[in-house]
């Protein structure tokens, strides 16, 4: 049995309804810590955050990690409440499913994860200074992973019976814990630590076949922006790529699949 799932925590923008949901066998649910949110095409269950002091890593714990809360389900379409379905659920499954333990759509206008890590800071989007200490990681380690086409993580599908999708998701969310809440900074290492595959689908990321993006309504952007400040300057920008540039870390292998 498969199923799509969103999640929406902390009042974080206006819920997306699906109306796809109403032309699909397929159950919708929308994981969420709202008890008064309701809709008219998902199925409302509401969870505990994981981390009540910080609601964004909560909701990255079920983005990636959801399939727990989900079980029963052989296969899970995610999708961030930002994006709309066009097309029958049914019709993604069959198109990716089933080819990896986790098919995810390719950043159609991000040159390199490098570029990933420039954005979040001079957008403001986490706390630079660990930004900084990530990305140095990446370069000590394994700077090939900078230079790696990234991932646009809002869509993807798990296939709760592979063995190795376990694997990847526990080391794709333990470094959202360690570093950056941004996950796409974090999954092309995830993918290189765990050693698992994943099928990459290739669309455009604003509008393809089966979706569109963005849709989002009265979203919070104090939330969205570290600390609730507006985009650094250049000249910040590049003291903080400097300083990260000072920075070593080392990369602890873990043995996953191949």
């Amino acid at each position: 049995m498969d199923c799509v799932y969103s999640t929406l925590f902390g009042n974080y923008e206006s819920l997306t309804e699906q109306p796809m949901a109403n032309k699909s066998s397929l159950d919708f649910i929308l994981l969420t810590d709202n008890p008064k949110l309701r809709s008219k095409t998902w199925d409302i269950r509401l969870i505990e955050p994981v981390l009540p002091n910080d609601l964004i890593r909560s909701q990255r714990h079920l983005k990636i990690l959801g399939h727990h809360a989900l079980k029963g389900f052989q296969q899970t379409l995610y999708i961030d409440n930002s994006i709309l379905l066009t097309a029958p659920a049914e019709k993604v499954f069959e198109r990716y499913a089933g080819k990896a333990a986790l098919a995810m759509m390719v950043h159609s206008f991000r040159k390199n994860v490098l570029a990933e890590f420039e954005e979040v800071t001079v957008r403001s989007l986490d706390d630079p200074e660990l930004v900084a200490r990530q990305k140095a990681h990446y370069e000590s380690s394994s700077p090939k992973i900078l230079m790696q086409k990234p991932y646009s993580t809002g869509i993807h599908i798990k296939d709760h019976s592979n063995p190795n999708l376990h694997v990847l998701m526990k080391v794709w969310y333990d470094e959202v814990i360690q570093y950056s809440r941004r996950d796409q900074l974090s999954i092309n290492a995830a993918i290189e630590l765990s050693g698992v595959r994943v099928f990459d689908i290739e669309v455009d990321n604003y509008r393809s076949w089966f979706h569109r993006w963005p849709v989002s309504r009265n979203r919070q952007h104090s939330i969205r922006h570290w600390g609730g400040v507006q985009p650094i300057t250049e000249s910040q920008t590049e003291q903080i790529l400097r300083i990260s540039s000072s920075i070593k870390y080392r990369m602890k292998r873990l043995r996953g699949a191949k």
